[in-house]
């Protein structure tokens, strides 16, 4: 059953991940030093919660968004609905009014704890809502950062799947 409380989900995501990797690992299926991860929405969040939290992962690419103070300010002009959803699913509120939860939560807060690559494929539609952790991270060149143009939150033109596939496997 789906946990409400954010940590408790994505501990939950991480200690499966990491049982995973170590299962794979002890019957000699990957390289525990090499394991990559990658996400889209949710699985975004996981991914980047795992490169925040964990050592397991050697790389990560996320196709969308991840929470941050400029996403809330973008995401705000939904009204009501969107404040609903993040008091519940993340137990957030305005960044000043919920300082701890932002931090334990969003990479914008967690840039010193991200020690892996990470490969941003984004669709037009999200990239700037990231841009708080983005470009951090690409200045400190531990981030490269693609957008895909006239896309949504799922990709869906043939040829930007293409090369996101494409750009996974090299990353």
């Amino acid at each position: 059953p789906s946990v409400l409380d954010a940590v408790t989900r994505f501990e939950i995501g991480r200690s499966a991940i990491e049982s995973a990797i170590a299962l794979l690992s002890s019957r000699g299926e990957i390289e525990p030093g090499n394991v990559g991860m990658g996400g889209l929405s949710y699985g975004t969040e996981v991914t980047l919660w795992m490169a925040m939290h964990s050592h397991t992962v050697s790389a990560a690419s996320v196709s969308s968004i991840a929470f941050s103070p400029l996403a809330y300010t973008l995401m705000s002009l939904s009204g009501e609905p969107f404040f609903s959803r993040l008091r519940t699913y993340w137990q957030l509120g305005d960044p000043a009014a919920t300082p701890a939860q932002w931090k334990r939560l969003s990479p914008a807060f967690n840039l010193d704890r991200i020690h892996i690559p990470v490969l941003m494929q984004l669709p037009e539609q999200e990239y700037l809502h990231t841009l708080d952790y983005a470009v951090p991270l690409i200045r400190d060149r531990r981030a490269d950062l693609y957008v895909y143009p006239n896309e949504a939150h799922q990709k869906f033109q043939p040829r930007h799947k293409l090369a996101v596939y494409e750009r996974n496997l090299d990353w």
